[in-house]
């Protein structure tokens, strides 16, 4: 028994469970693009990928929480690390603040 969802119903599981609205979208396109490279269908379930996956804010963040690991590079040897902008149009400046953040499977 498998559920259809679609990007708006995963990413608004995904927020209410923490991930930010980008972190979120980047995730599913994550698991569509395995799902499509392996051909195995993935169950929707939100409390897993919530417990598989773990946002980071900064690479400063995500660094901090492996000691074996001292770049990205030594954590993309040890698991899956996703890359993706956070586009925040709502800063004080004038200009689109664009910050790169990480969501890897928590190993």
């Amino acid at each position: 028994m498998k559920t259809n969802i679609n990007s708006y119903e995963f990413r608004d599981a995904m927020v209410k469970l923490g991930f930010s609205y980008h972190g979120a979208t980047a995730l599913f396109d994550y698991l569509e693009q395995y799902e499509e490279d392996t051909g195995e269908q993935l169950d929707f379930d939100p409390i897993a990928f919530n417990c598989d996956y773990t946002e980071y804010e900064s690479e400063k963040e995500l660094l901090s929480q492996y000691d074996s690991c001292d770049t990205l590079e030594d954590i993309e040897d040890n698991t899956t690390l996703i890359k993706f902008k956070k586009e925040d149009y709502f800063s004080k400046s004038p200009d689109i603040l664009i910050e790169e953040r990480y969501i890897i499977k928590n190993f």
